[in-house]
């Protein structure tokens, strides 16, 4: 729990590096891409046998630290430093705002900054742990903080990026946090150990996706994101420019084949089970895997959404390609995700 909230509060060190791997992978396939100062130069992706992932997790670990070296031998670098993207069910994320009234006298200390921070910490824990229960029944699975980030600090309602020593009379601090289970990661630096790279951290990729929306929006925006995988379907809300809730449907591209219908109608029940949200925005963001199908796009624009779904007007769908993010053409499916991953360099 001490390396949790050391994180989170970000004490803990953070090593400076310019040159990585970025990582993600489903039952298909590993998608590597090699990043230099951010900027996607390199890129590879290899099939993957049936049985070595299920669900976005290492079943052998062999097989897949093999297709994992594969990947990074074509990439022809010596970097070591490897970044996994997350998502699915293999983690928990908390979006949370803590507000501190205080003396508008008196200046914001660093005491004052980490009192918020430490209370934001004990909020982002609660809210993950009655996710796993929500989803699991088991309020005791044991979770560690895998990525933490401060989304805004205000001081008086106007954002202060930088605010000990200044005078203010309300505080507020929010914080994205994602959480994974041990033994999740444990996997995943294994693989990396395996591959001969060194393991740094975890992206959670709807966040990351977000950060490069907000990066392209003159505006802080509000949208919704479905971000599709082999296996499953990542859903979030970003109100702001900030990913505030995120949802996982335990069907992906696998299904379109036979249950694309099904597929729309079990997102549907997803976007139901968003707490808190009167209203959806209509702009509707999609990446991920397969997303080259007509019929995809054609049941997403025929199917009568606002009949059951609040959104304030028809939605529209935007497919966020190479083209949108301004990454190389060549970057499509799972390695426009990995490509979203360059956004871990801020």
């Amino acid at each position: 729990m001490l390396s949790t909230l050391r994180s989170i509060l970000g004490l803990a060190t953070k090593d400076e590096f310019n040159q990585y791997y970025g990582c993600v992978f489903d039952s298909s396939s590993v998608s590597v891409v090699f990043f230099s100062a951010g900027a996607p130069v390199n890129w590879f992706s290899e099939r993957l046998a049936q049985g070595i992932v299920a669900n976005g997790r290492i079943i052998d670990q062999d097989q897949f630290s093999q297709v994992l070296r594969i990947c990074i031998n074509k990439c022809g670098r010596t970097v070591k430093n490897i970044v996994f993207g997350v998502d699915g069910a293999n983690c928990y994320c908390s979006f949370i705002s803590v507000r501190q009234k205080r003396n508008p006298e008196k200046q914001v200390t660093h005491k004052d900054l980490m009192t918020v921070y430490a209370e934001a910490a004990r909020n982002s824990i609660d809210s993950a742990v009655e996710q796993v229960y929500a989803a699991t029944g088991n309020p005791d699975i044991e979770l560690e903080c895998a990525f933490t980030e401060t989304t805004m600090i205000k001081l008086d309602e106007i954002v202060c990026p930088s605010p000990e020593g200044k005078l203010g009379a309300v505080l507020e601090i929010s914080t994205f946090s994602t959480f994974c289970e041990p033994a999740y990661l444990e996997a995943l630096a294994d693989a990396a150990n395996n591959a001969g790279l060194v393991f740094k951290t975890v992206v959670p990729v709807d966040f990351a996706v977000a950060k490069h929306l907000d990066k392209k929006m003159t505006d802080a925006h509000n949208s919704v994101i479905i971000s599709i995988r082999r296996d499953y379907t990542n859903l979030s809300v970003v109100f702001g420019g900030s990913l505030i809730q995120r949802k996982t449907l335990p069907l992906g591209s696998g299904a379109f084949e036979r249950e694309l219908e099904f597929w729309v109608q079990s997102l549907e029940l997803l976007f139901k089970e968003f707490l808190g949200i009167k209203t959806f925005s209509p702009n509707v963001y999609i990446c991920g895997s397969d997303l080259e199908r007509t019929d995809f796009w054609e049941m997403l624009e025929w199917y009568e959404w606002e009949k059951q779904i609040p959104f304030r007007s028809k939605p529209v769908f935007t497919k966020l390609d190479a083209a949108f993010f301004d990454f190389p053409l060549e970057l499509k499916g799972n390695l426009l995700v990995a490509g979203v991953l360059g956004i871990c360099k801020e």
